[in-house]
C-alpha cells in the first residue's frame, strides 16, 4: 500500500510556540497607521528596529542571516511579502503595528483555509521582522500565542500520511522483477531508490544528496558522505553519512543493485554537456538530469 500525503501539517503545535492557558489582555499603544513605505521587498535582516543586525556591518549582517537554511529564508521572505502587502493596502506599518492588526491578518489567513503550520510560518516571519511588542517578540506575545492556540484547536492538523508502505508487498514486487541485469534503466532506478530508502531509513532530502564524489565502496558495504547540511545536522553533529550493506538475496541487495546501476549509467555520466551527473540518481529520460526531491518523493 502506497502512502498518500494528506497535507503538510503535523498533529501537534510548533514546539517553539507555548500556549497561554488564559485569554490575554491586549493593551498596545504602538502607532499602527500613518505614512508607510513599501517594505514588501525588503529582506528580513534589514528591517525591524529590535534586530541585532541594525548595528552590524553589512558583512556581519549577511553572515548573521545564514543561521537560517535557504528553504527557511525563502518561506519567510514569501510570508513577509504577503504581510507587507496586506499592511500597505490598509496603510499599516508592517514593522510597527498593534497586536490586534497582527491577529486580524492571521485570521485572514485562517479564513483563506490555510493550515495551522502555514499560518505559524507567517507568525514566525512577522515575529522576525516586526518591532517588539511590550518588550517581547510578536511570536511570544500572549495574545498571539492564544490566537495560534485557537487556530490549532479549530483546525487541528491531520496526520501527514493516511497510510504507510506495506514493506512485505514492496519486497515481493521487487523480487518478482527478476535479476538486475534484465531490468531497464527506469525499473532499475526505481528499484534502487526503494532499496536505498528501506535500508537506510534516510530522508528523501538525504537520498537526493548522494553523490559519487563522496562514495566509498568497501566491498561488503558502501558509504556515502553527505556533502552538505541535512535537516538533522546541528552544532556538534554535522557529519552525516549513509551506509548500505550487502544482503544475501541478490535480488534484494542494495549494494548489488547500486553497482549494476552505476554500470548501466556509466556512459550517460561521461557525456561532455557540462551537466553535473555525479549525483547518484539520474532521470531515466534524456538528457538524464539529476532527479529532484519531489521526483524521489513520488
Amino acid at each position: 500500500m502506497v502512502s498518500h500525503a494528506v497535507n503538510d501539517d503535523d498533529c501537534r503545535p510548533n514546539p517553539s510556540t507555548q500556549f497561554s492557558p488564559d485569554p490575554p489582555i491586549i493593551d498596545e499603544s504602538i502607532p499602527s497607521t500613518g505614512p508607510v513605505r513599501d517594505l514588501s521587498f525588503c529582506s528580513l535582516e534589514g528591517i525591524g528596529g529590535h534586530t541585532i543586525t541594525a548595528n552590524l556591518s553589512k558583512a556581519a549582517a549577511e553572515l548573521y542571516s545564514k543561521a537560517w537554511r535557504p528553504s527557511t529564508r525563502a518561506s519567510y521572505k514569501s510570508a513577509w511579502k504577503r504581510w507587507s502587502s496586506w499592511c500597505n493596502s490598509r496603510e499599516i506599518n508592517p514593522i510597527q503595528t498593534s497586536v490586534e492588526n497582527i491577529i486580524e491578518f492571521l485570521t485572514t489567513l485562517f479564513n483563506e483555509q490555510k493550515q495551522y503550520r502555514t499560518i505559524n510560518t507567517y507568525r514566525s516571519a512577522i515575529s522576525r521582522g516586526h518591532n517588539l511588542l511590550n518588550s517581547m517578540s510578536v511570536g511570544k506575545h500572549p495574545a498571539i500565542i492564544h490566537h495560534m492556540r485557537a487556530i490549532f484547536n479549530v483546525r487541528t492538523p491531520l496526520p501527514r500520511y493516511q497510510s504507510s508502505w506495506d514493506v512485505d508487498k514492496v519486497l515481493s514486487c521487487i523480487t518478482g522483477w527478476g535479476d538486475n541485469s534484465s531490468l531497464s534503466m527506469k525499473i532499475l532506478v526505481q528499484k534502487l531508490t526503494m532499496l536505498l530508502a528501506l535500508t537506510s531509513a534516510g530522508r528523501v532530502s538525504e537520498i537526493h544528496k548522494l553523490n559519487l564524489d563522496f562514495m566509498c565502496d568497501k566491498g561488503d558495504h558502501i558509504i556515502f558522505q553527505i556533502p552538505s547540511l541535512t535537516k538533522t545536522c546541528r552544532p556538534g553533529k554535522t557529519k552525516a553519512e549513509l551506509k548500505f550493506y550487502k544482503f544475501e538475496d541478490n535480488n534484494l541487495c542494495v549494494v548489488e543493485c547500486l553497482r549494476k546501476y552505476l554500470e548501466l549509467t556509466e556512459k550517460i555520466r561521461d557525456t561532455n554537456d557540462r551537466l553535473n551527473r555525479n549525483w547518484l540518481l539520474l532521470s531515466f529520460v534524456k538528457p538524464h538530469h539529476p532527479v529532484t526531491t519531489s521526483t524521489l518523493a513520488r
